[in-house]
């Protein structure tokens, strides 16, 4: 009977999987048939549903992460209203699809993969210049669909309609957090002059308190603040400017959790929706987008970054000497949150605590590293000065 009711089950998880993920929906008619995509010119978009589920690890639909209107065949009508990445331009922060990106630009970045030999802009937009891929300078970087194309902020609105179908306490939870854009949940965002109670930090003054519920407007509340303590006043522009800046780096769930990979027929799992439950190290510096998270010059008061390489910014010498030279702990494979781990005290989802403790499994190190202080400091104590 248990084996029996175990199979049963199985059954009815099978039916309601199919059910929400395929049901009613006419996107794999033509993204799962390659000589449609072909004839269409996006052969690269060709993707069967046995594909995107061993990549994403979920039964989610097309539609459950893309919106759009997938019970409509033809393909204006069901790629309306439709989510996907876009890139943020140079010199206006306008953000643009591919559909309205130039065809030269298009032709040499046909899909989201990862390209040329730097890994801190593996994914950005790149032009081929003389045989050789380069970055392609007329963008900034780019955003994933749970972002905000004005603000470049976290868009809980659009969360909610896609991961927060399955994920909605952790969406909820997400926004109150640092990383979300929780208001004053940073201690950046609480640095508003040169005086406030908060001292600068490697990002700067945080110049655009966010408009809820979906972080898509800022308001001028911090700028007029800011104006009113300084004797050079920055423009509603700059300032708005300087915070999409920032908010590159205030991360929505994509950021973390989609881990872009080349396409490899071998590793079905590999592909532009591989989905990790852990974030990777790349991902904390940027994931590949043309911008480096945590590369600051608050890390490199520790070392000259904890990827190295590409990511050094030290002297001739010193980068040559670390490039090559990994930090033992990336070498063991050691993640940023392995170490970087919840913060218990608040609970938030993408809180992750600053001070970590080498005891995790380092014991008899820090141990021992404990004793010989407090010996080296009652030796210092009894000796008359």
């Amino acid at each position: 009977m248990r084996i029996a009711g175990w199979f049963l089950l199985q059954i009815m998880l099978s039916v309601l999987t199919v059910g929400h993920s395929d049901a009613g929906e006419a996107c794999g008619e033509c993204h799962g048939n390659s000589q449609k995509m072909q004839e269409a010119g996006y052969p690269q978009f060709t993707l069967s549903q046995a594909e995107i589920r061993a990549q994403t690890h979920m039964p989610a639909s097309c539609s459950d992460c893309h919106l759009g209107n997938p019970g409509d065949v033809s393909r204006e009508e069901a790629h309306r209203g439709m989510l996907m990445l876009q890139a943020i331009r140079q010199k206006t922060w306008e953000a643009v699809t591919r559909n309205s990106m130039a065809a030269e630009d298009v032709r040499d970045w046909p899909d989201l993969a990862p390209r040329g030999d730097g890994r801190a802009a593996q994914l950005f937009p790149k032009r081929l210049y003389d045989g050789v891929l380069k970055d392609n300078p007329d963008y900034k970087t780019i955003i994933y669909h749970d972002k905000n194309s004005s603000t470049l902020a976290f868009n809980p609105g659009t969360a909610g309609k896609t991961c927060g179908k399955c994920h909605a306490e952790i969406v909820k939870s997400f926004l109150k957090s640092p990383m979300g854009g929780g208001t004053g949940a940073h201690s950046q965002s609480q640095y508003g002059t040169w005086t406030s109670r908060t001292g600068p930090q490697s990002c700067g003054l945080w110049l655009g308190v966010l408009s809820q519920p979906d972080q898509d407007k800022f308001t001028g509340e911090k700028i007029r603040n800011f104006n009113a303590h300084s004797t050079m006043p920055l423009s509603e522009k700059d300032a708005y400017n300087s915070q999409r800046n920032c908010n590159q780096c205030h991360v929505g769930c994509l950021d973390c959790h989609l881990d872009v990979r080349m396409r490899n027929s071998e590793k079905p799992g590999d592909g532009p929706h591989t989905f990790v439950k852990k974030p990777t190290s790349l991902a904390c510096y940027g994931g590949g987008r043309s911008f480096s998270c945590h590369a600051g010059p608050l890390e490199r008061r520790r070392g000259d970054g904890y990827l190295r390489a590409e990511f050094t910014q030290a002297s001739r010498e010193g980068t040559d000497l670390l490039k090559e030279k990994q930090d033992v702990h990336m070498k063991n494979n050691v993640a940023c949150v392995d170490c970087h781990e919840p913060n218990r005290e608040t609970g938030f989802h993408g809180d992750l605590r600053r001070n970590v403790t080498c005891e995790k499994c380092h014991v008899t190190v820090v141990q021992d590293h404990k004793k010989e202080c407090t010996g080296r400091l009652t030796v210092r104590r009894v000796i008359p000065p």
